[in-house]
């Protein structure tokens, strides 16, 4: 029997160290972003230990992609552009892990503490959540490496620059599919391995799938400026490079890359509501 009160002093436990690492590692803002990703890490475990173990790979592969090559100019050059840096503030870490929140609660006010079933839709919408941001991260982080100009996804016949919202390559790509996969991994182990096979598959193809959608969202309705000083389309509207202020170019005003993060996990879990129902109703 789970008794409440230990799996919280538990779930205190598991989270100082992890908070300990990402203050150490900068990887976080201080003190909201380490409040809000405490909050974040302490509900899903106390909903479940796999859930907290997907969002560790989630962060701690993030983290390390981010410090990745971080003197690369391509890198370099593409962070230029993108309106967060290495450091997640609070917003971003809703952004990231703001769905899986908001499921693990419900899972806890439904089930309590542990619910031992991993194998019910509820569980597959949270490794689904998990495995759309890790691809997308994976995907900015390696694929901004990639020696090829991306492709524009609205018009493959157009490349742009590096680090562009809405631009996809063959390493980003590859990328995608295995920060998916990864997250896959983890939670397939908690399946028989007849189960585990074509869940893990479903859940690849789900990342990747979030992964296009937030590239596709990335160059349709994000808010993009323009910096008059150096002529480049950029995220953000200041432009520290330069020291200017940025001017609105295209997009949705109060849609940033946060709230494309966010849209992206809810019209994937959309699309493939249908497989959760196939597998666990």
């Amino acid at each position: 029997m789970v008794v409440w009160y230990q799996v919280i002093i538990l779930a205190m436990i598991c989270n100082i160290p992890v908070g300990y690492f990402a203050y150490k590692k900068r990887s976080l803002t201080q003190p909201y972003g380490l409040i809000t990703a405490g909050f974040v890490g302490a509900i899903t475990f106390l909903a479940h230990p796999l859930y907290w173990i997907m969002l560790l790979a989630f962060f701690g592969s993030s983290t390390i992609l981010t410090r990745y090559k971080n003197t690369n100019k391509l890198k370099e050059n593409a962070l230029k552009l993108a309106e967060k840096g290495g450091q997640r503030d609070s917003k971003q870490v809703l952004a990231n892990g703001g769905i899986a929140l908001i499921i693990s609660s419900y899972s806890i006010i439904k089930w309590g503490f542990w619910y031992d079933n991993l194998n019910t839709s509820i569980a597959f919408m949270i490794t689904i959540s998990f495995a759309v941001t890790n691809s997308d991260t994976w995907a900015t982080e390696i694929g901004v490496l990639s020696k090829r100009k991306p492709i524009w996804i609205l018009n493959p016949l157009k490349t742009v620059p590096n680090g562009t919202s809405g631009g996809i390559s063959v390493l980003g790509i590859g990328a995608s599919i295995s920060g998916a996969a990864f997250i896959g991994l983890i939670y397939s182990i908690s399946l028989t391995l007849t189960t585990s096979l074509h869940v893990l598959f479903i859940i690849t193809i789900a990342g990747l799938t979030g992964s296009l959608i937030d590239s596709l969202l990335g160059a349709t309705i994000q808010c993009m400026y323009h910096c008059t000083v150096c002529d480049k389309i950029t995220e953000k509207n200041y432009h520290k490079d330069c020291s200017s202020e940025c001017t609105y170019k295209k997009g949705v005003k109060f849609i940033n890359n946060d709230l494309v993060n966010i849209l992206s996990v809810i019209f994937t879990l959309i699309i493939f509501n249908n497989f959760i129902l196939y597998l666990f109703i």
